[in-house]
């Protein structure tokens, strides 16, 4: 076999290889806190959509594929570390808001100022491509609110890093997926997965860790989670917790370079949403 030949066998098999990893993984989840579960489970329910139900122990909300799910504020992280006694917000820490698209987002911020909601940032056009604004849920959590008719519900999850491009490459190869820019916008290097986007933005600014606050944790899903932790750990990934059965299924926490905590969930296939 000539060296070309090696080359090109070698090349194949690597993209084989990284297909199979972008495959397996689909966006699953977001945990965060409140002090009524319940009554956060309900709040997101009739105000950015889905149905509110209890998920295992959980209080929950399921959008389209993805999971929203509350954890008492008081609970102790994955880790263990106990609750400060202070339920902080969203804004400061690595993942800095959720988003979720609407098809009138005008009609959607006269209901948020009717029923009393806190608007952040009165809604703006992006170059005709989007409308967005901001407002924040009675916890503390960032929510993002948009007028993006390619994608409706559940949006997306917005991180903040220092070095956009190497945090967005290692979600790339930590769970798949393709890097782009959202809405061509370059300053927002994004992974699509599925019925939602990861994008992530630059800041100067120090990042707090996610776990304890209001966004606790981000959820990715694996076909198999055991041969994706033995990857995470030969790359030398933070892995705060490693695989545990919890509740008849298998769930492992891995930490971003920048402190996002992030929960890997075995799955029995993946999510095509």
């Amino acid at each position: 076999m000539t060296t070309l030949i090696r080359f090109i066998v070698v090349a194949v098999v690597l993209c084989v290889s990284a297909a199979v990893y972008a495959a397996d993984a689909s966006y699953h989840h977001v945990h965060l806190r409140a002090t009524d579960t319940q009554a956060a489970a309900k709040w997101y329910e009739q105000y950015m959509g889905g149905r509110a139900m209890k998920l295992g122990i959980y209080d929950g909300v399921v959008t389209g594929a993805t999971l929203l799910l509350f954890f008492p504020e008081e609970q102790r992280g994955v880790d263990g570390t106990p609750f400060s006694g202070k339920l902080e917000g969203s804004e400061g820490s690595v993942v800095d808001h959720i988003g979720f698209s609407f098809t009138d987002l005008a009609a959607k911020m006269q209901e948020f100022k009717q029923a009393g909601i806190e608007i952040v940032q009165e809604p703006r056009d992006v170059q005709g491509k989007f409308k967005y604004g901001f407002v924040r849920d009675p916890w503390g959590t960032k929510i993002e609110v948009m007028q993006d008719l390619e994608l409706t519900g559940f949006h997306h999850v917005h991180v903040l890093s220092k070095n956009p491009d190497q945090a967005v490459t290692w979600y790339q190869e930590i769970f798949g997926g393709t890097i782009t820019a959202f809405k061509d916008l370059k300053a927002l290097p994004s992974i699509r997965y599925g019925g939602m986007w990861l994008i992530v933005q630059k800041t100067d600014k120090d990042l707090a860790p996610t776990m304890l606050r209001s966004i606790d944790h981000l959820g990715w899903g694996f076909v198999d989670l055991t041969k994706e932790v033995a990857r995470f750990k030969e790359r030398g990934e933070q892995l705060p917790l490693d695989i545990i059965d919890f509740r008849g299924t298998n769930i492992a926490f891995i930490k971003s370079p920048d402190g996002a905590l992030i929960e890997m969930v075995e799955v029995k296939e993946r999510s095509q949403r």
